[in-house]
């Protein structure tokens, strides 16, 4: 199953001496907003909303219709 396409209006340059700073702040954004929202998954007491390496984030979902 795929989500729709959306724009992207900003980000943060590469290669920038902030970036690393606000890509941060971003991202932790991001991750709250997925938790406050109920979006992810519980694994006991853990709660997974998404696994992040690097730059690349992956959500999770209890089910395809989540």
């Amino acid at each position: 199953m795929l989500s729709g396409s959306f724009r992207l209006c900003g980000g943060v340059s590469q290669g920038g001496v902030l970036s690393p700073i606000l890509f941060i702040l971003y991202v932790n954004d991001i991750i709250e907003d997925l938790q406050k929202q109920g979006f992810g998954c519980r694994i006991g007491t853990r709660y997974l909303a998404c696994i992040m390496y690097a730059d690349d984030l992956v959500s999770l979902s209890p089910s395809l219709n989540a």
